[in-house]
């Protein structure tokens, strides 16, 4: 690929970062390029944000600091949004969340908008976030029941210290629900996958996530990601990747690859449509709002993006980015 060209993944730094830049460029490239088979014309996932209401305090997310704070998506709106999305047709494969710097499950229309889903996209994939907190009998009950749908929790430690730390929750509430949920599944009375997400700043702190998590939870997977600083106005997780791993401290050569989320499309719960899954304010154009616009053609801008794959550099908001999703 011509973009890869400008890559320099050896002067200035030691053999070892290399190995780490050059193991990550190359799949990373092939997958993104991968993408364009498939999702020209239609999203590879799609997100919408219905409520901006979180209990926890984590210290990388843009929540606690947010101007969005307690924006609430109409149902009306919600609605308009999956009618513009009933031309995808049934064959096209992507998934759908309802989510964004929140907890979910706080908004108590997502049974209904959940459902809806399940009747217009029967086998879309639906993902179901959460922090483990609301995890209750019943809503584990309704989620369980819509056959294309996986929870995934932002656990990010099973160390009580660390995870108090990480979101200002105490952890013993959402192990019980955990322990809950994998009994559920070790007896086959649910199907779903489960999904535990954690950020990391070490090696040894993503092997230790990996390790509690497969020893307490094996029906479940784990998943680790590197900490990324926010985009958007917020610089959450800016401190958190100082406190990183070098190889992670030293990733200005991810500016140089383009990008997976020019093939999604991302709803805030004001209606604006954003760059990518972690730009926090939008856009405040009327032009890229969802109330006036159609989701479809909103996603359609940025096609030029995914014929040609640019550099993330030459693309206005993504100069700075490293965050590889």
């Amino acid at each position: 690929m011509a973009i890869l060209k400008h890559i320099d993944v050896s002067g200035g730094i030691d053999n070892a970062l290399a190995r780490h830049q050059r193991n990550a460029i190359f799949p990373f490239s092939r997958q993104v390029t991968g993408l364009q088979n498939c999702f020209m014309e239609y999203p590879r996932s799609i997100s919408i944000e219905t409520l901006v209401l979180c209990n926890a305090t984590c210290g990388f997310c843009p929540y606690p600091d947010s101007p969005r704070k307690n924006q609430k998506m109409s149902s009306e709106l919600f609605y308009k949004i999956i009618d513009d999305l009933k031309v995808i047709p049934e064959t096209h494969n992507f998934y759908i969340t309802l989510s964004r710097i929140n907890e979910p499950l706080m908004d108590r229309r997502l049974k209904e908008f959940s459902l809806h889903i399940q009747k217009v996209f029967p086998t879309t994939k639906q993902i179901i976030w959460s922090n483990g907190t609301l995890l209750t009998k019943r809503n584990i009950e309704w989620i369980s029941k819509i056959d294309s749908a996986s929870f995934s929790i932002s656990l990010n430690s099973l160390d009580d210290d660390e995870h108090k730390i990480f979101m200002g929750l105490p952890l013993p509430p959402v192990v019980r629900k955990l322990d809950y949920l994998h009994d559920l599944l070790s007896k086959n009375l649910i199907n779903n996958d489960v999904v535990l997400y954690a950020p990391y700043l070490t090696q040894k702190q993503a092997e230790k996530f990996q390790k509690s998590c497969a020893q307490r939870y094996p029906l479940f997977k784990s998943v680790n990601r590197p900490v990324f600083t926010w985009a958007g106005g917020s610089k959450k997780g800016s401190v958190e990747i100082l406190q990183s791993d070098p190889n992670m401290q030293n990733a200005s050569w991810k500016k140089n690859l383009p990008c997976g989320q020019w093939f999604d499309l991302h709803i805030l719960a004001n209606g604006y449509v954003t760059k990518c899954c972690i730009d926090e304010a939008g856009f405040s154009d009327k032009a890229y709002n969802t109330v006036d616009n159609n989701c479809l053609d909103l996603y359609a801008r940025t096609l030029p993006y995914r014929q040609h794959l640019p550099s993330r550099i030459t693309v206005q908001g993504c100069e700075e980015c490293i965050h590889l999703d």
